[in-house]
């Protein structure tokens, strides 16, 4: 479950397998029903959702072999932020 003050992602994808669109939001309140739980969001829809999605799974193939699962919550801080 994220925490309170972390940051939750979601890609979504067209019926033929493509990237549509992803956000990242920070998790305000856990324990509210979606999107309740959720401060604002920041929407990347096209080429940059791609781009995001990419540049996660290429995060996620490194919290693999390295077992350091913060990374994940630095990248999408670091998203969040525009960095």
């Amino acid at each position: 479950m994220t925490e309170a003050g972390q940051y939750d992602s979601d890609v979504h994808f067209d019926e033929n397998g493509e990237v549509e669109c992803a956000w990242i939001a920070e998790m305000r309140n856990p324990w509210a029903p979606e999107p309740h739980c959720y401060g604002p969001a920041a929407t990347f829809w096209g080429e940059e959702a791609k781009k995001f999605n990419d540049e996660f799974d290429a995060v996620a193939e490194e919290v693999r072999s390295t077992g350091d699962n913060s990374k994940i919550q630095k990248f999408l801080e670091n998203k969040w932020h525009g960095v």
